[in-house]
């Protein structure tokens, strides 16, 4: 493939000259073309009406270089930490999110489901979660001797995700990937769409809402009484649902064959890809090219711009109609905190 030019260079590049006639022109005819760089990536997207996409990647160019580390990756390290300028806060939000069927049907999901034969319970309401979420209380000091409230589902998903989440949901877009692949050998449009552009692979993650209330009984010993906790009553009135991604090129994923005139711009050749071949049937169109999370960290080496992005959605607030409620001993909190 060579390497990349930089964002701003002209688009047309010399590619060959011509010394066939006439005789007396030494120079020959200098020869031109369009050459597909990586930089015009966005400008395909907004061809494509990939909005989002387009947003992401262009402030990906437009950042200067930074590598995200796994423990950044993998949300072990708060993205309060991360720089700011490469926090994407505003772009996606959930409302568009929840506008593609198939990833309406995973927020749905989460909330469980009932019918005659079979009740799947909200994945809120799992020994893992309420492990977490009891942790989360412990650590703000919610178990006292007196009622608390916890929770704020009015803050950000960035101050949310630090203080009172207590489940995910990973989702990526396998299926999609292999239906664009299917269809890309068949129809030779492959129907791929902003949302697979733009987040592809993410995390619906959850934040609870509430109130922790102590039961006491009282104790007599030696002649005198005492009032103990016996148990907190926790009850999870509303949760809040949020979108949170890493836009980075780490490994050498393959992302598709692009091309800059040709419609539809992106096509799946997988196999053309690990092949190395072109063509027909499977075999990419030789106005294609294909592209790689290593041709983007090649760019971030040479051009010195490409920053890795930690992105969060707005926060999308529910009122359950079944709040989930369980309760906790002083003994039971001892053990998990």
């Amino acid at each position: 493939m060579g390497t990349e030019t930089p964002a701003h260079s002209a688009q047309l590049r010399l590619v060959g000259e011509s010394r066939t006639s006439p005789r007396e022109n030494k120079q020959g005819k200098i020869c031109y073309a369009d050459v597909f760089r990586l930089t015009d990536l966005p400008e395909i997207m907004e061809k494509m009406g990939w909005k989002n996409s387009a947003t992401l990647m262009k402030k990906w160019f437009d950042s200067p270089g930074y590598t995200m580390t796994r423990e950044q990756k993998e949300g072990l390290v708060g993205a309060s930490q991360y720089p700011s300028h490469l926090l994407e806060t505003s772009l996606i939000t959930m409302e568009w999110a929840l506008s593609f069927p198939r990833i309406k049907r995973e927020y749905d999901g989460m909330f469980g489901s009932r019918n005659l034969y079979k009740s799947i319970p909200p994945i809120y309401e799992n020994p893992k979660a309420k492990k977490l979420l009891i942790k989360r209380l412990f650590r703000a000091n919610k178990f006292t001797e007196s009622p608390q409230s916890f929770g704020d589902l009015t803050k950000s998903a960035l101050a949310l995700d630090e203080e009172w989440q207590f489940q995910r949901h990973s989702v990526d877009d396998n299926r999609e990937y292999l239906n664009a692949w299917w269809k890309d050998s068949t129809t030779a449009d492959p129907d791929l769409d902003d949302m697979w552009g733009a987040l592809a692979r993410f995390t619906f993650k959850i934040a609870g809402e509430g109130t922790v209330t102590p039961k006491k009984k009282v104790v007599k010993s030696g002649g005198q009484s005492s009032v103990l906790v016996e148990h907190y009553e926790i009850n999870v009135s509303r949760i809040g649902v949020y979108i949170r991604d890493t836009y980075d090129f780490n490994g050498n994923q393959y992302l598709g064959h692009w091309s800059k005139h040709s419609a539809p711009h992106v096509r799946v050749y997988p196999l053309s890809y690990f092949a190395g071949g072109r063509g027909e049937k499977g075999i990419c169109p030789d106005d294609f090219v294909s592209v790689t999370n290593e041709r983007f960290n090649s760019h971030r080496k040479m051009a010195g711009f490409g920053g890795d992005l930690i992105v969060l959605s707005d926060v999308l607030a529910t009122t359950l109609k079944r709040p989930f409620r369980f309760r906790v001993t002083p003994q039971d909190i001892t053990n998990i905190s």
